[in-house]
Parts: C-alpha cells; sequence; structure tokens
C-alpha cells in the first residue's frame, strides 16, 4: 500500500475526501487481490498454451511413430518380395546351369552318405587324425598348410577319414566345403570332366553372383558350343579367387578329394595341376585362400608331383590303424553277445578275436562285407561278423 494511501486512513475523513478514500482503499485492497488472480490467470493461460503445444506435439510425435511404423513395414514388404523374387530367380539359373553343365550331384551324395553311415557305427573312432599338428594346422582358417597328401594302402579307411574330417568342417561352418569322392564303383566318378563339374557347381552354390555370373556365360561365350574341359578349368580359375565379396575379408575354401589314384591316369596329373594352382593363386593380403586335402593310395608319380608338400602315411600311424580296428571289432563282437553267449564265449574270448583280427588287418581296416565272409573257429564252432 503507497504512503498515500495510509496517509489518507489515518486522517480523518472530511466530506471531500469521503468518496476519494473509497476508492483507494477498493484499489489498495481489492486490485491487489486481483492482480495476483489475474498473474495466476496469465500462468495457467501459459501453462494451457504449452499444455496445447505439447498435445499438438504428441499427436504429431504418435501420427509420425505411426506412419513410421507403416512405411516400415511396407518397406520389410517389399524388401521380402525382392529377396524372394531375387531368390526365385537365382534358384531358376541355377537349376538351368546345372542343367546346361550337365551335372548330377546325387551320385556324390550316395558315395558320401554310405561312408558316412559306415563310420558313425562307431563314432569318434577316427577323432586321432584331428589331433595331428599337420591336420590340425589345415582345418584352421589360415593360410598355413595349405595342401596335405593323405597316403594308404587298400583298405587303411583312407574315405572314412576323409567322410571324419568333412563333418568336422561343415560342423566348424567357418569356410567353404567342397569335396569329391572318386570310387570304381561309381565309373562317372571317376573322369575328369566330372570331377571339374562336381568342383565348379559346389563353388557356386549360395553364391548368387556367381550363379547368375555362370548363367550369363551359358547365353553368351558357350552358347553355341558344348563345354569341354579346358572351359571347366578355365571358369573354375575364374570364379574360385572370386569368392570373396567383402574387401579387406578372406574367404577359406577347404577342397576334399578322395580316391585321387582312381581318377583317369593320363588326366591325373593334369587335376592335381588344376587344384595345385588353387591353392597357390592368392594375393597379398589373399582375398581367397584354397587349401586342399589329397587322399590316395601310395604312388610314385603322385608322390613326385606332391614331394614339396605335407604328407601324412597312414602307414606311419598304424598304432592309431590298428588299436581303431581292434575296437571296432570288439564294438561288432559284442553285437553278438546274445549268439557268442550261446556259444560260452566270454569277454577273453571276444578280447582274443578283437586283437586276432586287428593282427590280421595289418594297418587295414577291411570292410566288414570281407569280414562277413572270414569265418572265425570258436571251440570248434563257426561264427560269422554278419
Amino acid at each position: 500500500m503507497s504512503q498515500f494511501a495510509i496517509h489518507a486512513i489515518l486522517r480523518p475523513p472530511s466530506n471531500n475526501n469521503t468518496h476519494l478514500l473509497g476508492w483507494t482503499l477498493f484499489f489498495s485492497t481489492s486490485f491487489g487481490r486481483f492482480q495476483r488472480r489475474f498473474e495466476d490467470v496469465i500462468a495457467n493461460m501459459r501453462d494451457h498454451e504449452r499444455l496445447l503445444d505439447d498435445t499438438a506435439n504428441a499427436i504429431n510425435i504418435v501420427e509420425a511413430s505411426q506412419m513410421r511404423a507403416v512405411l516400415k513395414q511396407e518397406r520389410q514388404e517389399k524388401l521380402a518380395a525382392m529377396e524372394k523374387e531375387e531368390g526365385d530367380k537365382a534358384l531358376q539359373q541355377y537349376r538351368e546351369v546345372v542343367a546346361w553343365l550337365k551335372i548330377d550331384l546325387s551320385e556324390q551324395s550316395l558315395i558320401v552318405d554310405c561312408i558316412t553311415e559306415e563310420s558313425q557305427r562307431f563314432p569318434g573312432g577316427c577323432d586321432w587324425v584331428l589331433k595331428i599338428d599337420t591336420m590340425r594346422s589345415w582345418l584352421q582358417s589360415t593360410a598355413s598348410t595349405p595342401l596335405i597328401w593323405l597316403q594308404g594302402k587298400p583298405g587303411s579307411g583312407k574315405s572314412v577319414l576323409a567322410a571324419q574330417i568333412l563333418g568336422f568342417l561343415h560342423a566348424a561352418g567357418h569356410s567353404l566345403v567342397v569335396s569329391h569322392f572318386c570310387t570304381y564303383s561309381y565309373a562317372s566318378s571317376t573322369r575328369y570332366d566330372c570331377i571339374l563339374r562336381s568342383l565348379l557347381l559346389q563353388l557356386i552354390q549360395g553364391d548368387p553372383d556367381l550363379i547368375a555370373y555362370l548363367y550369363k556365360l551359358k547365353d553368351t561365350e558357350f552358347a553355341k558350343r558344348s563345354v569341354t574341359p579346358y572351359s571347366l578349368e578355365r571358369l573354375i580359375g575364374t570364379l574360385a579367387p572370386a569368392l570373396s565379396k567383402t574387401p579387406g575379408e578372406t574367404k577359406y575354401v577347404h577342397v576334399v578329394v578322395d580316391g585321387l589314384d582312381e581318377c583317369e591316369e593320363h588326366k591325373r596329373d593334369r587335376l592335381i595341376g588344376i587344384l595345385d594352382r588353387l591353392v597357390s593363386t592368392s594375393g597379398s593380403p589373399p582375398s581367397v585362400v584354397c587349401k586342399l586335402l589329397l587322399l590316395s593310395r601310395p604312388s610314385d608319380v603322385i608322390g613326385r608331383r606332391l614331394r614339396k608338400r605335407s604328407t601324412i602315411s597312414l602307414s606311419e600311424q598304424s598304432v592309431h590303424v590298428g588299436k581303431v580296428i581292434q575296437t571296432y571289432a570288439k564294438y561288432r563282437l559284442e553285437s553278438l553277445r546274445s549268439r557268442l553267449d550261446q556259444m560260452e564265449v566270454g569277454d577273453d574270448d571276444i578280447e582274443n578275436m578283437a586283437n586276432m583280427l586287428s593282427t590280421k588287418a595289418d594297418g587295414e581296416f577291411l570292410s566288414w562285407q570281407a569280414l562277413n565272409h572270414d569265418l572265425l573257429t570258436t571251440n570248434g564252432r563257426h561264427v560269422s561278423l554278419g
């Protein structure tokens, strides 16, 4: 309250200033309260304004969020449709490339399945090969130990070892795994051009870019002529280094070829040359590292070609091979327990028979089809292992 108002209140009123005193009291009291209410109204209006702005912004945010969700869903649907379209196109191109190259991998699948099925009857029997330092180095995703020649006499279990190694590589999943099994049981598997076709198709599987590239070549460069072994060699040499798609990233490829000695003799040296060039071609730093495992019987011809490469000889691993044969024989004899019990064959007899089979095998993991015809004599009785 001002000094003038206080003085007016304390001074006795006169007729002339009575009216003035009333207004003074009104403004000094009522207007003071009104001012506080007015300021409160103004503050409330400002709060309401902010609330309206916040509400509008919230509505815009919700609408924008909903719009973003719709756009994201539409984008995902378009990408899914595009991926499906590209996948269907790549699949169609792949089928046409397979038909053009005249490749049938079902035969290889059958060979691998038969070998794998036999090895799975006694799991873990070949784990020892994975513990050899040379093999451990080859299995790793490094540039060390690029090529191994694993040799062993017939029936020593090379194919079973190859299947075990392939299983390990597939389970690890850190590299592209390519394989081919040559066997006289399937004549086409030993043909040079069929081996190249098999390797080529496995190199491009799962790679739409390489499939599209090969599909384009089919309709241009090779449109009016058949695919020759020389053309297949060129294609493998061209496509293998193109497997890496990310700059600065190294792609690892493990190639396993079993039964190299069963390949066409006049093409064997040429096949080794093609595979050896895959291993040798690498940049600095390498974008693609190919590592090769060759399995065959001992051969002076192959030995001369691979004399500077790492070698694993099963004849030098006779302790491991013999132990596997002995354990496997015991395992199979145990499966005949009910029949052996009838002939009063005990645990010691089974152990002796397993040792005898291991000794007789002499480091050769004989197929059980052959052992089925080899009858064991126990207490004047014959026991078949089939």
